[in-house]
């Protein structure tokens, strides 16, 4: 048996609280960039100009979290399965309270802090998500984020730096009449082998990021490391080769793969999996038809941009199984 989910969501239903938290985030973001390029000489106003940055950051985590809470409470309900929709019951001021907080302690765990607040944040939302009056629960513990995080990213990266910075180093002693063209591979070399870092990383934090429950059973990714770092690597070729015009194709390869990979379980066992129908022709007209709108517009139309992919993805998402997933005791 095969449910379709449903999407309603158009531009016109958040289009006013959209287009305020993209401005505002905008009006917080342009001085915090400004600052961050021209810092002064003086030690004391580099301080300060530090500090200026840091606390428009924090306003600017803030704002997104506000605002995320009211997107996720008018876009939520349009989405449904056999007629069932979902709802989201957060609010402001518990999701502004746990961003802020995470905010400051990543700063003051230069970082080690982020595991945990990835877990508080989608658990959270996971928690004040549901269906049928059934809400979710997020199963992945912070170890195991941590463990990735470590292990998959930052010792990776730091090792990607150091060969980078060595080999810099190297072209500077050698001052030969080539320096910046040796130097300009060696920048392309080196952002292609963080894209590789961040992919076995990427994969690892969304799998452990799929794991959730809800009314007795559970949702997570059946996937083997190897063929998805694989499939991911190869779509990210298609981007190098393309020279990024094939992005749309590569975003809806990756989101078919991954969603035929979503497998629902009762008692351990298999009842049924999610897939997409959409084809990717359409993705392709679709994505980079509503990007070019939304530049010509420049940016008021995204609103009704992010709502129609929205709800070309989610309409085109289908469950198929053994035994009805919703409607069930």
């Amino acid at each position: 048996m095969k449910e379709n989910f449903s999407c309603t969501l158009t531009g016109k239903r958040w289009w006013k609280p959209f287009i305020v938290c993209v401005a505002l985030s905008l009006a917080i973001m342009i001085p915090s960039e400004l600052a961050s390029l021209n810092p002064p000489e003086d030690p004391a106003r580099a301080m300060a100009a530090f500090l200026f940055t840091l606390a428009l950051e924090g306003l600017l985590v803030v704002v997104q979290a506000a605002f995320s809470v009211v997107l996720m409470a008018l876009a939520y309900p349009t989405v449904a399965i056999k007629g069932k929709p979902l709802a989201f019951t957060g609010k402001i001021g518990e999701y502004v309270k746990i961003n802020i907080l995470g905010f400051l302690l990543c700063l003051v765990t230069l970082g080690f802090y982020i595991p945990a607040y990835a877990r508080k944040i989608v658990s959270y939302i996971a928690e004040h998500s549901e269906c049928e009056g059934a809400k979710a629960s997020f199963r992945s513990k912070t170890g195991k984020l941590m463990k990735y995080y470590v292990l998959a990213f930052l010792i990776p990266l730091i090792a990607v730096c150091v060969a980078f910075g060595v080999i810099a180093a190297q072209l500077n002693l050698a001052k030969t009449s080539n320096v910046s063209g040796s130097f300009g591979l060696a920048m392309v070399l080196l952002y292609l082998a963080i894209f590789i870092v961040i992919v076995p990383f990427m994969y690892l934090a969304y799998r452990w990021a799929i794991n959730f429950a809800w009314k007795g059973i559970t949702i997570s990714w059946d996937t083997s490391f190897w063929p998805s770092c694989g499939f991911i690597l190869a779509q990210l070729g298609l981007l190098v080769v393309t020279c990024g015009i094939a992005w749309p194709m590569a975003f809806v390869n990756i989101y078919r793969y991954f969603a035929g990979k979503t497998a629902i379980r009762e008692n351990d066992a298999e009842i049924g999996r999610l897939g997409f129908g959409g084809t990717t022709g359409k993705a392709f007209t679709l994505l980079w038809g509503q990007t070019l709108l939304t530049l010509v517009t420049c940016g008021i139309y995204l609103p009704w941009a992010y709502a129609n992919c929205v709800r070309f993805f989610i309409g085109n998402t289908y469950y198929e199984g053994k035994q009805e997933l919703i409607g069930q005791a």
